[in-house]
């Protein structure tokens, strides 16, 4: 769904920049500069717009400039085509060279080719594979995959595994395997067959909604000889497949439009039929598999043929192309050969130019490895039309006419145990395909509070910028967690998603943040006084940092936001920066404008954040247009940082490479003081709610969205590292590896930080981290000096005035007798499992400290 406020922003203003892409999509804007203006506000009849269109290609801006392959952009459904002609036409015709004014034609009577072989011995495999979307008989519309929502997934599924009924009583049986009941061992044995297909995880492929709800509703039904393939739900609805080893073309041919056929009469009795565009035949989503869908491969040994200086132009004249085989690779001269041309030729017609083109480099590679001259056979010209010719060499052979079709299942009967076997397990079959994700093996917050009824309750329901319950909850579902890492797996998408979906954000909330209540207020608290000139032992604290997350009222989210709302937030926030003076006083740097060599030295500082990688963060959009109004700003000492447009539309940091906290949440303070200062000037504020507080993309952020750190050493502590997570959970901390999440420690060095955002204020944070980091100091000089450290952690979860009570019981020797009471302490909320924040940011790192691990891409909280 788009943004509802996009039309606030003239065109113009969120037009998306191509300088550095280069797919067709972006040549296609770029020589048409008025046409994403006169497009951007068309929606088609399932709500599917011309930013949905194009995003594969704006995120994809690193592929090479094939314009056969690289297209950019996708269909969301049938109405796609009609809606966006003016743009779909100029694709289809400088991809396939099918004009405006042509209709494509089908000629599906493949039973000509029964019976046909490759000439010579250099053919190791065929394949013969066609796209199929479906739709309502009846005319009812069923989006294409980008557009997918579960109940539309989950239908074709369930249509065509009950087609599939129609396959069980003759040579077809085989059986369907659900991508959800596969161990990895059988998905793995399926992909080295070339039978299965692998979850595109591409940030292109994410931001084109290939992989929301991975596996839901994928699967693959194969013959028990392994020579008739449907894939279910992968790029396409269906890709049906026929294969077959050696040289035998007919019988892949043969194989392919037989179950065809019976997919094709399957689906119609179930009230289906094949999708058709009156233009472009076969409706696909993709717009280089329109017309027939049709791909012809072979794998063939072409060891001479392959390195002669002519062989691309010989394959762009007999209208075909090549790639490494996937099984032996270019190394052992095994190509894939496979057809050009999808639209504007008819099946047949592509097969015999097929057919030909490989028995063609079969007399090729036969001569040159005679040492003889293929001059004679290079063709002169691109070929055009076959018009409907068959193959040269099989132009003599009797015509073939089609072996009966599939015997039929009587209608009314109950499947036999063999159609039933073709059907795989009968979960969910009759009942109607829902909306409802399963959730059965996940573990985040989101899993363990959305219900059935609240989902039915919230569904229909969307912010005014029209952020859905769905788009809050993609994240968590496409990324299920750890059985031992609990993930938040929700977002928001603007600041009302918070009080919209508030049936569902309250219990996600309560349970993140340790039974905060729907009633309770939380406080802020910047008087760094408070917190006095406070300094750890540097023998043991290397560095210290505090940051936190800021967004701007009135403007969507990172997940949400478009690219004009995005410009915006970094326009406001460099204006405002610009304003500041003393030690905070700095410059903006743009990723946009930034070259490879400064990028790389800013990282190699730890001060710049990289693109994101985490499917956390890709699954809720937030690297959409990449590196589009990102940045960073910091002072000429590098301990001021400002980040824009990352997973928050603001990150402001404070550091240094010493263990005077102290210092570094003063600056911190002042610097985000005098920051909301110059943005109120200029009539901006921060999203603040006084139950939430400040307001971020992340509940795990909400409040105060801060995280207060220091890089510790503690090679005694460390040699028990359950016994101290248990320490740290107790002292509200936790910790990390100094090379961010999921890195362990080698020396006994970790990244420290409070573990709490919301209920308690940014001072109170910041003190739990000086007094429990002592604590640990304290602990660590204990057990250096061969001293016991029982006793010394309280029992139970602390609270705010800990450390006051502890420094008092500590001096009467009674610290392991403190019972912690409502004021000083609470039951500990999740001792057996890891609680982690979908808060992926990536800490800089003072610059002494630079000699270390470079910092993931994807750090996670």
């Amino acid at each position: 769904m788009a943004n509802l406020l996009q039309k606030k922003y003239d065109p113009e203003l969120d037009a998306p920049k191509l300088e550095s892409n280069k797919n067709l999509t972006a040549q296609i804007l770029k020589d048409n500069p008025g046409l994403y203006k006169s497009l951007r506000d068309v929606k088609t009849v399932s709500g599917y717009s011309f930013d949905n269109v194009i995003q594969f290609g704006l995120d994809d801006f690193e592929t090479d400039a094939d314009h056969k392959t690289d297209l950019g952009c996708y269909a969301g459904d049938d109405d796609s085509y009609n809606k966006f002609q003016e743009f779909f036409d100029e694709v289809i015709e400088k991809r396939h060279g099918f004009g405006k004014g042509q209709v494509h034609d089908t000629d599906l009577q493949l039973h000509k080719f029964k019976g046909m072989r490759f000439d010579g011995d250099k053919v190791l495999s065929c394949r013969i594979r066609a796209c199929r979307s479906i739709a309502g008989a009846s005319g009812s519309v069923i989006t294409l995959p980008p557009q997918h929502c579960r109940a539309e997934r989950r239908r074709v599924e369930q249509v065509v595994r009950k087609a599939l009924l129609t396959f069980s009583t003759w040579e077809f049986k085989g059986r369907y395997y659900r991508y959800s009941k596969l161990s990895e061992e059988e998905w793995e044995n399926l992909r080295q067959e070339h039978i299965s297909f692998k979850k595109q995880d591409s940030l292109p492929h994410v931001a084109a909604g290939f992989t929301r709800d991975f596996p839901d509703a994928r699967g693959v039904y194969y013959t028990t000889d392994k020579t008739f393939i449907i894939q279910v739900n992968n790029k396409e609805e269906m890709r049906i497949i026929g294969q077959s080893q050696g040289s035998e073309i007919g019988d892949a041919v043969e194989r392919l439009q037989s179950g065809l056929d019976a997919l094709e009469k399957g689906i119609g009795d179930h009230g289906y039929v094949f999708s058709r565009h009156e233009r472009l035949g076969f409706v696909s989503c993709n717009p280089a598999e329109l017309g027939t869908g049709l791909k012809a491969s072979v794998y063939m040994a072409l060891p001479n043929l392959m390195t002669h200086p002519k062989f691309d132009e010989i394959l762009y004249k007999r209208r075909l192309c090549q790639r490494a085989s996937e099984d032996a690779g270019a190394a052992d001269n095994v190509l894939e050969i496979s057809n050009e041309d999808r639209i504007g030729m008819t099946e047949v017609e592509i097969l015999s130019n097929f057919i030909d083109g490989v028995n063609l480099f079969n007399k090729m590679e036969d001569k040159l490895a005679a040492g003889e001259s293929i001059d004679d056979l290079f063709p002169s010209e691109r070929i055009g039309k076959p018009g409907g010719a068959m193959p040269q060499s099989n132009q003599d052979a009797p015509p073939q006419e089609p072996e009966d079709g599939p015997e039929e299942v009587e209608e009314g009967g109950e499947p036999d145990d063999q159609a039933a076997a073709a059907m795989g397990d009968h979960e969910d079959d009759g009942e109607e395909a829902t909306d409802f994700p399963k959730l059965e093996q996940h573990n985040n917050f989101m899993a363990d509070v959305l219900t059935e009824e609240m989902y039915n309750n919230l569904r229909d329901k969307q912010t005014p910028a029209g952020f859905t319950l769905d788009m809050v909850i993609q994240t968590g579902v496409d990324n299920p967690g750890h059985p031992f890492i609990k993930t938040v797996g929700c977002v928001a998408g603007d600041e009302e998603s918070y009080t919209v979906f508030k049936e569902f954000f309250d219990p996600v909330i309560e349970a993140r943040h340790g039974g905060y209540k729907p009633e309770d207020s939380h406080k802020t608290d910047l008087d760094y006084a408070k917190l006095g000139d406070v300094t750890f032992d540097e023998q043991y604290v290397k560095s210290s940092r505090v940051r936190t997350g800021r967004s701007i009222r009135g403007i969507c989210l990172p997940p949400f936001c478009t690219r004009a709302e995005r410009r915006e937030v970094e326009k406001i926030v460099t204006e405002a920066l610009a304003t500041l003076g003393g030690d905070f006083a700095g410059q903006y740097h743009s990723l946009e404008t930034m070259t490879e060599e400064e990028q790389e030295q800013l990282i190699a500082e730890h001060l710049l954040f990289d693109k994101p990688v985490s499917p956390l963060l890709t699954g809720a959009g937030m690297a959409r247009d990449w590196p589009d109004a990102r940045g960073i700003y910091f002072n000429e000492a590098k301990t001021f940082l400002v980040w824009i447009n990352e997973e928050d539309h603001i990150r402001v940091i404070s550091m240094q490479s010493d263990g005077n906290i102290g210092a570094v949440f003063q600056r911190f303070c002042e610097g985000l003081n005098q920051f909301e200062e110059a943005l109120r000037a200029s009539g901006n504020e921060f999203m603040h709610d006084e139950h939430l507080g400040y307001i971020l993309t992340c509940p795990s952020n909400l409040g105060t969205g801060l995280r207060a750190g220091v890089h510790v050493t503690l090679p005694n502590l460390a040699k028990d590292e359950q016994q101290l997570d248990v320490w740290l959970d107790i002292l509200r901390l936790q910790k990390r590896g100094t090379g961010g999440v999921d890195t362990g420690s080698t020396d006994g060095t970790y990244d420290i930080s409070n573990a709490d955002r919301l209920g308690f204020s940014e001072l109170e944070l910041v003190q739990f981290l000086v007094h429990g980091v002592n604590l640990l100091i304290q602990m660590e000089k204990k057990l250096e000096a061969g001293d016991s450290v029982e006793g010394m952690v309280p029992a139970e979860k602390v609270n705010v005035g800990w450390w006051d009570h502890a420094e008092a019981a500590e001096a009467d020797g009674q610290l392991n007798d403190i019972i912690m009471n409502e004021e000083f302490g609470q039951q500990q909320q999740f001792p057996d499992e890891q609680v982690r924040d979908e808060d992926q940011e990536q800490e800089p790192a003072p610059e002494d400290e630079q000699e270390q691990e470079p910092l993931p891409e994807d750090e996670q909280e």
